[in-house]
């Protein structure tokens, strides 16, 4: 699988690193725990599952390596870095909480069930969904109006006020 794509390889092995990281973690804070999937089934059964299902479908499309558009290929990749941005912050505060201030796990196994899902949603819009939105417009914008653009490095060479 390295083979393939190195760089891709490395981020599908840090998603796998931080969700097991956070399975382990999840056991430290079960009383508070906020993720909606252990919230609504109160098991922690399909909380894995979601976790694995998640591993082996990245990890089929890393193996894979074949991707329809250069959006789809940065779509995939921005998801890589932000999940594993979110779900590594996630497992290092619930670590954190669960070892210097396990009074903070009792308030918050206090507080209902609502609104541990609200401040979730919220959680994950702030760490996800908006950079995704932000970056893929981005991203967009450049594809399409790429071809209209003209790079020339030799121009740029030749002005003075361009090289420092």
């Amino acid at each position: 699988m390295m083979r393939k794509n190195p760089f891709l390889f490395i981020l599908f092995l840090i998603f796998v690193i931080v969700n097991i990281a956070d399975m382990v973690s999840t056991h430290f804070i079960l009383p508070g725990e906020s993720n909606p999937v252990y919230i609504l089934t109160k098991s922690l059964a399909p909380f894995y599952f979601l976790k694995l299902f998640a591993i082996c479908f990245l990890g089929f499309y890393v193996y894979r390596n074949v991707f329809p558009s250069n959006v789809q290929y940065y779509i995939f990749i921005s998801i890589l870095v932000l999940t594993n941005l979110m779900v590594g912050f996630a497992a290092a505060s619930n670590s954190y909480y669960a070892i210097y201030h396990p009074e903070y796990v009792e308030a918050a196994a206090n507080v209902p069930d609502s609104v541990k899902i609200q401040n979730y949603g919220f959680f994950v819009g702030f760490l996800f969904i908006i950079p995704i939105i932000l970056s893929l417009t981005c991203f967009y914008i450049y594809d399409k109006s790429y071809k209209y653009t003209v790079i020339n490095k030799e121009y740029y060479k030749q002005k003075k006020w361009w090289q420092l």
